[in-house]
């Protein structure tokens, strides 16, 4: 099940309707930026992934020794979701034809991968996912 998102962390206070909603307080970040709260940070499993949608894009979330990660949830190779693959230390192995991609900076660093996938921001705020949309980090 993909998740989509349910909020956004903008800069300035949330207003009445995010906070009757239960979405977290306000992040403060310039107004240009585009922070989507995306999940819990709880519901993110250890050592596990949890697939979400960040305004459209399937994002894949990822919680290693307590810090969430996040990257493109397709494999460059060939086209697998990676949020069914094995968490293999820091690597995400894909289910479908086992390449490895380094979670913190989505290096491609086993065949047949090639091509880096990309990450993207995440900020935890009051127990909150927030990812930047539109701002995936380039590909190492």
């Amino acid at each position: 099940m993909v998740r989509s998102a349910i909020g956004r962390c903008v800069s300035g206070y949330p207003s009445r309707s995010a906070q009757t909603r239960g979405l977290p307080p306000a992040v403060d970040t310039p107004m240009s930026e585009n922070w989507v709260d995306v999940a819990k940070a709880d519901d993110v499993p250890e050592d596990g992934t949890l697939p979400v949608a960040v305004e459209g894009e399937p994002v894949c979330l990822y919680k290693i020794r307590g810090t969430i990660y996040a990257t493109h949830d397709i494999c460059t190779h060939a086209e697998a979701t990676l949020s069914d693959g094995f968490i293999v230390g820091e690597n995400i192995e894909c289910p479908l034809h086992q390449g490895l991609f380094h979670i913190p900076t989505g290096k491609a660093v086993g065949e047949p991968a090639t091509e880096d996938v990309r990450v993207y921001p995440v900020k935890v705020i009051g127990g909150r996912v927030c990812v930047l949309a539109h701002a995936a980090l380039p590909k190492a």
